[in-house]
Parts: structure tokens; C-alpha cells; sequence
């Protein structure tokens, strides 16, 4: 069973583009990355950066820099650079390994250097920070900088991305502490690389808010990053198609059956059915709300590797995860059929609610105590709504007819 399985598993990890030929080192040993805060006392939190490095032959050179590296973060008080501050790792500096292996069955590249299995290990990464006064509009920006000239390059492989070996990894955790301390969510699950093709597919980050506050997750653009605090990088363009004509974005970033991704905002949960090998980035960004007020934000980029491997690693597809119990297979396949889209958000003066697929007939707009605030009838498949007299926060709004009933976040500026 070993031997078949790694005979397979090598060959569709090469198929799936880990084993080409000619990747630059530098540029494929991250694989994803988190950065947050945790509240310590008063005005001084900790600043978490965490590193998911591939173990593989490829990757060697840039891989064994991480144990040493010392990832930069930039301080901004809105457009302003404040300092920047050098994490250290945290123990265990070798690393955690986090490849999800067949129990009791095959070791990684990560153990053993020769196994025909890649492997993912996790580094993490702190300093504190006191804040040097109270502001709205702090900003933790990771840049891809890691110290002593190493940074964290993005794959050649990456399928969604245009000219991604060109690209860092970019970052940002965001504070308001003008009233109030914040944390972090603890994003309890790891990042989940391996999927199956033609599979149903789940992923949740497990975000956990120890402060209770609200959070919205939402999939934003990957941003390439220029390693230095003086300026921010921009989106990176992203190519190919998420299926039929729609090209893949941010929103969409995997290649899937019809209409089958989707993205719950209130735990991060994302479904699909993916339809080709592809090798993707995702960005999650987390916005954390307390009584219906903005307080901070912090991301994750990961990895999508999707493979076929539905005969020979039954023990670790996506498909093979149970849906959480409020989510049942069945729902999220009617949801994904009766989606619809509320931009811009956060949202001003307009909100425009525009329905993919389905037939909805009217909406309702409650705020964070559940109390109904408007109420209007939907006479096409785009209508433009009047939310100026809303109060600012973060608002639900689920639409109604012979579809059912769905709902999505918004928040009000």
C-alpha cells in the first residue's frame, strides 16, 4: 500500500506542478502566511507572523533560511511610517510539520529529505510593539522582507496569478485603538494545501475571536510586496478562468464546476468542485467588529494545491472533512445555486445588490441586534439601494422568494 501510494502520490504531485523543472528556490519555499496581534497590556500587543514553508528538494536552499530569518514589519499610522520591527521565531525554530499525511503510513520531505512526499512545515514569528499614542488607523504591513536579504517569493507554479515568481508576499493586520484593545482571531485549523479534483471540496480557517467580537471574512486581491517600509505594494493580476467566461479574481481564484465556489462570510468557510490541477492563491482578509464598530483586521494568503487523488490518499481530501453542523452539505450547494452579490462594501451612501442566479423578490436589511431596519422589493436582477440614513456598522441583508432565503454581510462606513 506504501509503495503504491507513494509511486502515485509522486506522480500527481508532479503533474500538479511541484516537481517542475526550473522553479527558482527563492521564489517557491512559502507557500502561505498569517499575520495578527494579540493585546498584551495597555498599548503593547505582539505581533505574529507565521511562515508556511515547503520542505521540498526545490526549495531547499530558501527552506533552510527560515529557522534564521527574521521577517520585517512596518508600523504605519495610516499613510504615515511609524517603525518597523524584526520578529523572532518562536520555539520550536525547526519548525512544526503540518503535511496532512495518512496516519501510521508515509513520512514527508519535511522528515526525510529522499520521501516522494513534499511536505509543509510552520514557522512562527513575534515582537512587541507599545503604540506610541492612540489612532484609528494603525497598520501592521508585512512586505515580504524576512532579514539578511532572504524574502518570502511567491511560486512559479501558481496557476492564478500572472508572473507570480515575481511577486512577494504581502500582508496586512489593521487596529483601531482609539477606544478600545483588540486581538487577533486565533485561525485555529493550519492551512490546508492538498485538494481532489472533481471532489466537493472544504476549508475553514476555525477563526475563533477571544474578544467575541463579530467577524466578517472576506477573499481579497493577493498583493505583491516591495520588502521595504517606505512604500506598499499593489495587486497582483491574476489570469485564467474560474469557469466558463468568468475569469478567475480574487473572489473567485479556483478553477471549479459551475458556479460551485462559495464562501460563507462569517467563518470563512469556502466550497467547491474543482475541475482541473491548478495550484492557487487565496487571501483571506478578517474584519472584527464590536457592537457594531470596526476595531481591526488581520489576513491569511494560502495555498490551493488541487491534485487527483481520490484512490490513493483516502485519508486526507478535502470532500473527506464533515461540513460544520450549521452548514449542511445539502445547504451549500442550494446556497451556491441562489448566490448573490452586495458591493461596494463597506458601502457609503449606495449599496447595489445584484442577483446571480435564483429568483429573489424582496430583502430586508437587520443590524447587529437583529432588528429590521428596511424593508424593499427587488424588481430586477441589479437594484441600487439608499442606505445614507443607516447608522455606520455592520448590517445583514438576506433576500427572499421562490429561491429561499440567503444572506450576506455589509458593513456601513
Amino acid at each position: 500500500m506504501k509503495k503504491a501510494f507513494t509511486h502515485y502520490f509522486r506522480n500527481a504531485v508532479c503533474a500538479s506542478m511541484l516537481c517542475l523543472p526550473g522553479i527558482n528556490s527563492f521564489a517557491s519555499h512559502i507557500v502561505g502566511a498569517d499575520l495578527l496581534y494579540t493585546h498584551i497590556s495597555d498599548s503593547t500587543y505582539k505581533v505574529t507572523f507565521v511562515a508556511y514553508g515547503d520542505c521540498g528538494p526545490a526549495s531547499a536552499a530558501a527552506f533552510s533560511t527560515l529557522p534564521a530569518s527574521a521577517p520585517q514589519v512596518c508600523v504605519f499610522d495610516g499613510s504615515t511610517a511609524v517603525t518597523s520591527l524584526a520578529l523572532a521565531i518562536e520555539a520550536p525554530s525547526s519548525g512544526v510539520e503540518i503535511t496532512p499525511l495518512c496516519p501510521g503510513h508515509d513520512t514527508s520531505q519535511c522528515t526525510f529529505p529522499s520521501s516522494t512526499i513534499p511536505g509543509i512545515k510552520k514557522f512562527v514569528y513575534s515582537a512587541t510593539y507599545t503604540m506610541p499614542h492612540r489612532s484609528s488607523v494603525w497598520r501592521f504591513v508585512y512586505s515580504g522582507n524576512n532579514g539578511g536579504g532572504a524574502a518570502s517569493g511567491r511560486a512559479a507554479a501558481i496557476t492564478n496569478l500572472i508572473s507570480p515568481s515575481s511577486t512577494l508576499v504581502q500582508l496586512t493586520a489593521t487596529l483601531d485603538n482609539t477606544s478600545v484593545n483588540n486581538t487577533s482571531p486565533d485561525l485555529t485549523v493550519s492551512q490546508e494545501t492538498y485538494f481532489n479534483l472533481s471532489s466537493s471540496d472544504y476549508y475553514t480557517p476555525g477563526a475563533v475571536d477571544p474578544d467575541a467580537d463579530s467577524i466578517d471574512i472576506t477573499l481579497v486581491p493577493a498583493l505583491n510586496g516591495t520588502s521595504a517600509c517606505a512604500s506598499i505594494g499593489t495587486s497582483v493580476a491574476y489570469g485564467g478562468f474560474a469557469w466558463g467566461t468568468l475569469p478567475v479574481s480574487a473572489t473567485n481564484p479556483v478553477t471549479v464546476v459551475a458556479d460551485s465556489f462559495y464562501l460563507v462570510r462569517t467563518t470563512g468557510e469556502i466550497y467547491f468542485v474543482p475541475n482541473a490541477l491548478q495550484r492557487d492563491v487565496v487571501v483571506y482578509n478578517i474584519n472584527e467588529y464590536r457592537s457594531g464598530v470596526f476595531v481591526g483586521s488581520s489576513q491569511r494568503e494560502m495555498t490551493v494545491l488541487v491534485m487527483d487523488l481520490s484512490s490513493s490518499f483516502p485519508c486526507r481530501i478535502g470532500h473527506r472533512y464533515a461540513p460544520p453542523s450549521t452548514t449542511s452539505a445539502s445547504n451549500v450547494e442550494q446556497l451556491s445555486r441562489n448566490r448573490f452579490e452586495i458591493f461596494p462594501d463597506p458601502a457609503t451612501n449606495e449599496l447595489n445588490v445584484k442577483i446571480d442566479n435564483g429568483i429573489f423578490t424582496s430583502f430586508t436589511i437587520t443590524n447587529v441586534t437583529g432588528a429590521t431596519v428596511m424593508e424593499q422589493n427587488l424588481t430586477s436582477l441589479q437594484t441600487k439601494v439608499d442606505i445614507s440614513k443607516l447608522q455606520p456598522g455592520v448590517y445583514n441583508l438576506t433576500v427572499k422568494g421562490q429561491s429561499g432565503i440567503s444572506t450576506q454581510k455589509f458593513v456601513k462606513m
